[in-house]
């Protein structure tokens, strides 16, 4: 598949929703669809907890006392005290017109299961409204994740997936991404992120697990990595 003139690329950065957006938002030239392997509200909490600014305690008028020996207002006269500008306010909620032209040509679809992602992917070569040498870009959020905990976790799941991707991405002509991004209430989940694509899974989906806790699986496993690459490539 590599062979081909365009293949998907698999992005090891920005690992945050909120990141993703805020990259993209600034660097986003083209007509973009995002779609987001999670529901709508995980996905607005995500973006929402990175978008909160930081806040530094200030301290309430005339709570410092002056010195007996320095000269300063009296008690009470203190000057009100001013928010630090240390911390900008986050791209994503600066109003300006990259990020109001950016909006109107950018797509956000979510599929909170996998027979819904597979389904709107396979329709975009016919929502395609441009030229087929015209690059028309796909970002896909967490789709390794959207896999997780379910029987198609297996290289025999994820190739049905996987083989989709490639085949829907050459038919575009354009760019298309794939993004694992951490948990913000948790960067080290597991389960989240890119350290996914190091996963160990079995052949089949319908491998059991053995073992105490069913800790290990009954059948020969590999690393989704290992064979994803004959469809993606990894950056």
């Amino acid at each position: 598949m590599k062979g081909s003139t365009h293949f998907p690329v698999v992005k090891s950065t920005p690992n945050t929703i909120g990141a993703l957006l805020e990259g993209f938002c600034t660097n986003a030239q083209q007509h973009t669809t995002i779609i987001a392997c999670c529901r709508r509200s995980r996905f607005f909490e995500q973006l929402a907890l990175h978008a909160l600014p930081s806040t530094e305690v200030l301290e309430e008028p005339g709570s410092q006392q002056p010195r007996p020996d320095m000269d300063g207002p009296p008690v009470g006269d203190a000057e009100e005290p001013v928010a630090s500008s240390k911390h900008a306010s986050p791209p994503l909620l600066q109003p300006t017109l990259r990020l109001l032209a950016t909006s109107l040509n950018t797509n956000i679809v979510f599929c909170s299961s996998i027979p819904s992602f597979r389904a709107y992917v396979s329709t975009l070569p016919l929502r395609s409204t441009g030229s087929p040498n015209t690059l028309s870009q796909v970002i896909i959020v967490d789709m390794l994740a959207l896999h997780h905990g379910t029987s198609e976790f297996t290289i025999q799941g994820l190739s049905r997936t996987f083989a989709m991707l490639a085949s829907v991405n050459n038919q575009l002509g354009g760019e298309m991404q794939l993004v694992e991004c951490n948990d913000f209430h948790d960067p080290i989940d597991p389960q989240r992120g890119s350290r996914l694509w190091g996963a160990e899974v079995p052949l089949l989906s319908g491998s059991v697990k053995i073992g105490e806790a069913g800790q290990g699986w009954a059948s020969r496993t590999t690393s989704i990595r290992s064979f994803a690459e004959r469809w993606f490539q990894f950056e």
